[in-house]
């Protein structure tokens, strides 16, 4: 989820204050997804947003293909098309759990 005029390039790490459904969310539409060793980026028509490792603390998937990231502690869902969930789950959790070794915190992958 992201606030209403969010336009900081690194995504929010918490959501507004209130009852959160997830059928809530709102879609920041449609884009691509990045991975690098330093975050995951996603760009889209209306900008980038970072979710940058040693801030990401669970990484887990959703009905097949959607990543879901819990970035601080707000939550976020991509939805991955006719990518395979189970390979990003993959390469996302190996490199999220690489940064706490560093910064000292945790990140918790879903089993696959």
């Amino acid at each position: 989820m992201l606030f209403d005029g969010w336009t900081e390039r690194e995504a929010p790490q918490a959501q507004p204050r209130g009852p959160h459904q997830l059928a809530d969310w709102a879609s920041i539409g449609e884009g691509r997804l990045l991975l690098t060793s330093q975050r995951l980026l996603w760009q889209g028509p209306q900008g980038e947003l970072d979710f940058v490792w040693p801030s990401t603390t669970a990484i887990s998937i959703f009905m097949l293909n959607v990543l879901g990231i819990k970035y601080g502690t707000a939550p976020y869902r991509l939805l991955l098309g006719q990518e395979v969930g189970l390979k990003w789950l993959t390469y996302a959790g190996t490199l999220a759990q690489q940064a706490p070794r560093q910064s000292g915190h945790k990140c918790t992958v879903s089993p696959f």
